[in-house]
């Protein structure tokens, strides 16, 4: 009789035991998930700042330009110089970023030329203006057409960042072990 107590008290020890590693087990498997998750919904906002920042300080090397078409003060131009030097460094950080993702890739290897195009165009009215020249509606309108394109292109790839932002928050992360995790 106190053999079979001894047992059952046993037994249950070790179903209490194989129970509490199992619950363990999944805990953990839970946190690690969230975990992922918050990572990648952090990795998505900080592709979408950095597409935004590239953005701004377009608009800024624009704006540096336009200045300096109106008032042909150098001082203006300072917008532009500061785009001209982090615009390169912030394609780069992007790139990065967007590794492991082909089309943003791909999206990103078609915008670096039209930025390219951007700067030679602004440095071409810097240089009208400096020798005296008329900036032309011609070169406005195409500066225009380039800022256009760099808009949509940015807009494409933000729209892209968002639909794996809710991929992520529905629990689709990106990777192979996540149907595993899933599964959990």
């Amino acid at each position: 009789m106190k053999n079979s107590y001894i047992r059952k008290i046993t037994n249950s020890f070790r179903w209490s035991v194989a129970f509490l590693l199992v619950c363990t087990l999944l805990s953990l498997a839970t946190i690690f998930r969230a975990r992922k998750k918050e990572r990648w919904v952090q990795h998505t906002y900080q592709v979408i700042e950095k597409l935004e920042f590239l953005l701004s300080t377009l608009k800024d090397a624009e704006t540096g330009v336009r200045g300096y078409v109106i008032a042909k003060d150098t001082s203006t131009l300072q917008p532009y110089l500061y785009s001209r030097a982090i615009a390169p460094a912030t394609l780069k950080e992007i790139k990065l970023l967007t590794s492991d993702n082909p089309a943003q890739q791909r999206a990103l290897a078609e915008l670096t030329p039209i930025i390219d195009a951007k700067f030679a165009i602004l440095l071409y009215d810097i240089a009208m203006i400096k020798a005296g020249k008329p900036v032309t509606a011609a070169l406005i309108f195409q500066g225009k057409d380039r800022m256009d394109q760099i808009r949509h292109a940015i807009q494409v790839m933000k729209g892209r960042e968002l639909v794996l932002l809710q991929q992520i928050k529905s629990g689709k992360l990106p990777g192979a072990w996540y149907p595993y995790l899933l599964s959990c």
